[in-house]
């Protein structure tokens, strides 16, 4: 089977190509099939869900659509493991990219009831 989105090229699963999910779900069709033993490479997304970007500021941030954040990359479905089995995953490497944000959003997250008004920090 071909995966549902993303795509298996050398073991690539990439969010760019879309094969990501807004929830943890066993419904949702997996991204991509391996064996036992695949080197699997993931490019995820940051928490805004591609909304934000290194050109971003703390307007970009208030105006960002919340069912869209904290994206899941995947699924992934391994080949004959069974519902109870252990899996055994090595993470071999983890590539930041150039930059990252973070902010403190009023109603959401942790400290939600802690900001009136959004703060947030893009270094470069």
């Amino acid at each position: 089977m071909q995966p549902r989105k993303g795509s298996k090229k050398d073991g690539l699963v990439s969010h760019s190509a879309g094969s990501s999910e807004l929830s943890w779900n066993a419904d949702h069709e997996p991204a991509v099939r391996v064996q036992s033993g695949d080197v699997v490479t993931l490019e995820v997304a940051n928490a805004s869900g591609g909304q934000l970007s290194r050109e971003s500021s703390v307007d970009d941030v208030a105006r960002s659509d919340f069912d869209r954040v904290n994206p899941v990359t995947g699924p992934i479905y391994v080949q004959r493991a069974e519902p109870g089995d252990a899996l055994r995953v090595d993470i071999m490497a983890i590539d930041l990219d150039s930059w990252g944000w973070t902010a403190n959003i009023p109603g959401f997250g942790l400290l939600a009831d802690q900001f009136r008004s959004p703060i947030c920090a893009f270094p470069k």
